[in-house]
């Protein structure tokens, strides 16, 4: 997790949305590859296609698709749906769209009209080298200050501001005593994927072979490899940057390479020291903060009705009957004219 920037809004509409992405636009560019990854939020949606216009690739959260998705259908077209999103290449991305249009004709045009955005690995750029196909890394930052979210307004970004520091300093900890051209945990993952590997190889020349095996389902599949194109069949190499397992098991049984000189540059030391290379200057509490008169008085903004669809259900009165107690509003904390969703008292 990198935080690059944070904003706070009073409703989330258009144009806060338009706005926000405006300032990030010009605070990092549109440099090459540049991905935004984004939930169900129509109106992030909205703004990265207003600023952005095509600078940018942008990448619908899987996660919140298939939660929308399940609402509308059931059965065994759900089984093809995440394999469809993990797919890196367009014939397996095929394929799996026809099985899901013959589980559920209707699944297609939905998808089609209501998430247009890219969702599968085989769409993504080649690029950015970034196969994450969930937006997970934004409910770690919801995680990272659930804490200070009751906070007011100036006390939250202050806290926000720390953890953030605080987060930068231990990467630069970590850049001081790091050795070696490719990130240790990236080369911790490729060590776990090459256990066990049991597939046949068929070389083809210096750099190049068939790498071949059998399914669950006992069909038979080969892919080719390419050291020197950096380059599989399965497309999970040119994707994410990192070779995938039918390389890994060619460097194995080459023995005459170095895996570490064919991960992506992305994943090296040196990048990772060119982002943690400056130190965040350090900040005294609310006496030493400069003044200032922004020309008018800031007052509480008016109550609105809160995000959600209206309850149906009439609020009885009280002494009704079913009536077995008085709920408290959470806004002004008066009895009997808020039905809320916490518990009463009986």
């Amino acid at each position: 997790m990198y935080p690059v920037a944070y904003e706070i809004f009073g409703k989330e509409i258009n144009s806060n949305w338009a706005w926000f992405m405006a300032q990030l636009k010009r605070a990092v560019g549109t440099p090459f590859g540049l991905t935004i990854h984004t939930d169900a939020c129509k109106g992030l949606a909205y703004a990265v296609n207003k600023v952005f216009q095509g600078d940018a690739e942008h990448r619908e959260c899987f996660r919140h698709l298939m939660a929308n998705f399940r609402k509308r259908f059931k059965g065994d077209v759900l089984k093809y749906m995440w394999p469809c999103g993990w797919a890196c290449t367009d014939r397996r991305f095929d394929t799996l769209m026809e099985k899901i249009a013959a589980a559920s004709p209707k699944a297609i045009p939905f998808l089609n009209k209501h998430h247009k955005l890219k969702w599968s690995r085989s769409k993504f750029s080649k690029a950015c080298k970034v196969d994450y196909v969930n937006n997970n890394i934004s409910e770690c930052f919801n995680n990272w200050i659930k804490d200070y979210k009751d906070l007011q307004v100036a006390e939250l970004m202050d806290k926000i501001r720390e953890r953030i520091t605080e987060k930068l300093y231990t990467r630069q900890d970590i850049v001081n005593r790091m050795e070696g051209r490719i990130l240790p945990s990236v080369l911790h993952e490729l060590n776990m994927k090459s256990r066990r590997l049991q597939y046949g190889i068929v070389k083809t020349g210096a750099m190049t072979a068939e790498i071949s095996g059998i399914t669950k389902e006992g069909k038979n599949w080969r892919v080719p490899v390419d050291i020197e194109q950096r380059t599989c069949g399965c497309g999970q190499w040119q994707v994410s940057g990192k070779p995938c397992t039918h390389a890994i098991a060619l460097f194995c049984h080459l023995k005459k390479f170095n895996i570490e000189n064919f991960v992506d540059e992305y994943y090296s030391g040196e990048r990772f020291k060119l982002a943690y290379q400056f130190t965040a200057t350090p900040l005294g509490d609310k006496t030493h903060w400069p003044k200032f008169d922004p020309g008018f008085k800031m007052i509480p903004p008016k109550l609105e009705r809160p995000a959600g669809r209206p309850r149906k259900k009439r609020i009885k009165a009280s002494g009704e009957a079913g009536k077995r107690g008085q709920y408290q509003c959470k806004r002004c904390f008066l009895f009997g004219h808020i039905e809320g969703l916490h518990s009463y008292s009986s």
